[in-house]
């Protein structure tokens, strides 16, 4: 469910969930934000097999190792659904330079035909 943009007629709406939840896409960079400017994004620096975890740790402002360990934890104890959950971020979360994720490109070539 979208709404109206969030800030005044601005080319941000707010992302589908609970309204006032703080998140907001940005349709120009075609990007989610939490409102303090930062982007989720895949860096290509520090990265070992797609960036998701550096770009969390980037996000976040958390150290990239504890998000490594909280990651292999969570994949452990749920009997791989964590490495689910990374594979997802790895589709949905653009890579750095680009303005769009492999998920909105498929989607995007899909619909065009």
């Amino acid at each position: 469910m979208r709404g109206a943009p969030a800030h005044g007629g601005g080319p941000s709406v707010p992302v589908p969930g609970q309204s006032g939840d703080g998140w907001v896409r940005d349709n120009a960079h075609m990007s989610y934000s939490n409102g303090s400017g930062k982007v989720l994004f895949r860096p290509r620096e520090n990265r070992i097999i797609a960036g998701v975890c550096a770009g969390v740790s980037e996000y976040t402002g958390m150290d990239v190792n504890l998000i490594r360990v909280i990651a292999a934890l969570i994949t452990l104890f749920t009997a791989g659904t964590g490495l689910l959950a990374y594979v997802v971020a790895w589709i949905v979360i653009p890579d750095e330079g680009h303005k769009t994720s492999i998920a909105e490109d498929l989607f995007n070539k899909a619909r065009q035909g």
